[in-house]
């Protein structure tokens, strides 16, 4: 199976290049992406470090403007034509759109005019913008889930999201019927170093502070404040307190300004950056993981976190939610409900070990090969 791969946001998250490698991994599978980049950039492609990978499987096009963002339709038009242009659509066999909107609408496209059929994935950005900001766009979404083959989405939280909002449409049957929840995968690296935790955590923490961790970028969204709010109000209850250790780097201006006050507190421990070994030390080093962003479209960073046997406690309704039944590997709460916060921070504590063991088993679905198997049945309609 040949597979043309649409996405506009192809270097926003490495997911997106994860699920072209992992399906191209499969024998009986090809594809390459075709990406619109901004003409802008045109000069500077010569001097881009080249990427073997990228060479091969990118189909990049230089034909973009600053005015396009805002004209939707009308890009829309433009990028079908430079697909036409440049692109064998004979050679394929089915379009897979990494996002409903931008994406969609061309895979639509190219079903009316070559009749190729397609699978869509719906994004945190499809429901936390244009769904929720642009109802004048509800009609072209409709559309496009109702003649897709399939419907895809990364968790059963937002299936349950989308399906709501189009429970009175006359399409909603045949949109239900051919939606599913397949999860992204996390790298190798972190199956391959997989640790289960065999914390005495009652007995630790007599002697050392609960260890908390968050990973990720530090920015309004990910609601880091509402965290250190949390263990503020739980520091007491423990002997040695609480240390609220933070991994990532402050985005623009926003962040900074995050950052500092964060650090004022003298539960955060910042950490800066970390990847590779260095991540997985510290995950290895931490109790419990808490990352509560108000939209998440998956989340790499709870999985990884798994792995190394970490409970969690992520933001209810959004990309990590329901995957598992609360309490299993972690509780799900309302992001901004700091009193939700360290109420799971206890209910965790009460059963550790039994749900970071479950944490540490449940990792492996996450397994970038199984994942794209998955995919591979839903387009073949197996």
């Amino acid at each position: 199976m040949n597979i043309l791969h649409l996405n506009m946001n192809y270097y926003n998250s490495k997911i997106h290049h994860n699920i072209v490698k992992s399906l191209n991994n499969i024998s009986r599978v090809d594809g390459i992406i075709f990406y619109p980049d901004y003409t802008k950039n045109l000069l500077n492609s010569n001097f881009n470090n080249n990427d073997e990978w990228e060479d091969k499987y990118i189909k990049k096009v230089y034909c973009l403007n600053k005015l396009d963002r805002f004209l939707f339709y009308s890009r829309a038009n433009k990028l079908h034509k430079k697909i036409l242009d440049n692109v064998k659509l004979d050679s394929y066999h089915h379009v897979l759109a990494h996002s409903l909107y931008s994406n969609g609408l061309l895979a639509l496209k190219l079903k009316e005019t070559h009749g190729i059929n397609y699978s869509v994935i719906i994004t945190n950005t499809d429901i936390n913008k244009y769904m929720k900001f642009m109802p004048h766009l509800k009609k072209t979404a409709l559309e496009i889930m109702n003649k897709a083959d399939n419907v895809i989405f990364s968790s059963p939280a937002y299936q349950e999201r989308v399906l709501k909002m189009v429970d009175k449409h006359k399409s909603f049957h045949e949109i239900s019927k051919k939606s599913s929840v397949i999860p992204f995968g996390i790298d190798d690296f972190w199956l391959e170093n997989k640790m289960n935790s065999t914390k005495k955590i009652e007995i630790e923490l007599e002697n050392r502070p609960l260890q908390i961790l968050y990973v990720g970028k530090i920015n309004k969204n990910k609601n880091i404040e509402s965290t250190l709010d949390a263990l503020v109000s739980l520091n007491d209850k423990f002997s040695k307190g609480i240390e609220f250790n933070i991994v990532g780097e402050p985005d623009g201006v926003e962040g900074q300004r995050i950052l500092t006050r964060l650090k004022k507190s003298n539960l955060v421990k910042y950490q800066g950056y970390a990847d590779g070994t260095d991540l997985l030390k510290k995950y290895r080093s931490s109790d419990i993981f808490i990352m509560t962003s108000l939209t998440e479209s998956f989340g790499l960073v709870y999985p990884e976190a798994m792995s190394q046997g970490l409970p969690l406690i992520y933001s209810k309704g959004e990309g990590f939610d329901q995957h598992f039944k609360d309490g299993s590997i972690g509780y799900g709460v309302k992001a901004t409900e700091s009193k939700e916060i360290a109420d799971a921070v206890l209910k965790i504590l009460a059963n550790y070990n039994e749900i970071s063991c479950c944490s540490f088993i449940k990792a492996s679905h996450f397994d970038w090969d199984t994942i794209a198997h998955s995919f591979i049945k839903k387009m073949e309609n197996k």
